[in-house]
């Protein structure tokens, strides 16, 4: 599952929450880390009065510690996310553009409340409102690096990455998820381009980025196979093995895996249910073309195999999880 490159904007946040030298940082933190265990328990109403005990005094100093009030309040934007309520996550959002916007933090606000709607989208599956808050999210920084030091050539190598090869790949996800393949390939191809005609320049990073435990995904990972792969299941007839596939199986598993992951981050039913969906779709197309993977190359087949596991296993946990929330899939 590849989560959207934008989550560098709440990942550089908590370290400043946790190296405030604000006396009051222990109370924040606590009520931080509560509202937060909520959330993952699937109290969401409950991470919400959490953050409402220190949100007045967490909104006066938005200006003068934005990691951390923007932490402590995006929290509050991810119970709406959890819950799946758009109109809810769009009202406080909205209001907390509006009240910073004309700020020395409005930028700040503004990436993090278009992140907050790329997830939320996801996860209701309205995937043209998430194409645009992707898209949102890609001019913002772009204008967050035009106004930066590029002294650190590392780091312009990383934001370059993020804004010309990861974000346009997801978006044409996204695309591909709604069955655009055009839209999807005017989004792949010009990444692939880019990494292509780049690629030295990131080889450092990239070099760096294997030898990381986590195995994050690296240029030559969008080099050499994510985007070369959904370029051709792209233009693949969509009544061709690897069309068929590719659409009814492979586009399936994508889209099941982040509800999957969702789902039990905020242990959610809905979320559940959805990714089950999803799954069993891909489940019933492989059964209904069972020598579909068998007309594939040597490399897609194995692909698709290890596609296949993923269902069968995406299937297993979903049963499970739903049935430990009370959710008998199988009644």
């Amino acid at each position: 599952m590849r989560m959207p490159a934008v989550v560098g904007i709440c990942l550089m946040v908590p370290s400043q929450l946790c190296a405030s030298a604000d006396p009051n940082v222990v109370d924040f933190r606590a009520v931080y880390a509560r509202a937060w265990q909520h959330l993952k328990q699937g109290r969401c109403e409950e991470s919400r009065k959490t953050i409402a005990t220190v949100e007045g005094a967490v909104r006066a100093n938005v200006d003068r510690d934005p990691g951390r009030a923007i932490n402590i309040l995006m929290v509050k934007a991810r119970s709406y996310s959890a819950q799946l309520d758009e109109a809810g996550l769009e009202r406080f959002l909205d209001q907390f553009e509006k009240e910073y916007s004309a700020t020395p933090t409005a930028s700040w606000v503004r990436r993090a409340a278009w992140y907050e709607r790329v997830l939320c989208y996801r996860d209701t599956e309205n995937l043209l409102q998430a194409v645009r808050a992707l898209g949102r999210c890609r001019e913002l920084e772009g204008q967050r690096v035009a106004g930066q030091d590029k002294a650190n050539e590392f780091e312009g190598v990383m934001r370059d990455f993020d804004r010309h090869v990861k974000m346009p790949t997801e978006i044409g996800d996204l695309y591909r998820y709604m069955g655009k393949m055009e839209l999807a390939l005017e989004k792949y191809r010009p990444a692939l381009e880019y990494v292509t005609a780049h690629f030295e320049r990131m080889r450092p990073w990239d070099e760096h980025l294997r030898k990381e435990l986590s195995r994050p995904l690296s240029p030559s990972k969008y080099l050499k196979g994510i985007l070369p792969t959904v370029i051709r299941e792209c233009e693949a007839p969509p009544d061709s093995p690897l069309g068929l596939l590719g659409r009814q199986v492979a586009d399936e598993v994508e889209q099941a895996e982040w509800l999957l992951g969702a789902g039990r981050v905020y242990r959610q039913q809905r979320l559940l249910c959805s990714a089950l969906e999803h799954y069993q779709r891909a489940q019933q197309a492989l059964e209904a073309h069972p020598h579909a993977i068998d007309s594939l190359d040597r490399y897609d087949q194995a692909r698709f195999l290890e596609i296949q596991q993923k269902a069968l296993k995406g299937l297993s946990a979903c049963r499970l999880d739903l049935f430990v929330l009370g959710d008998d899939p199988s009644k």
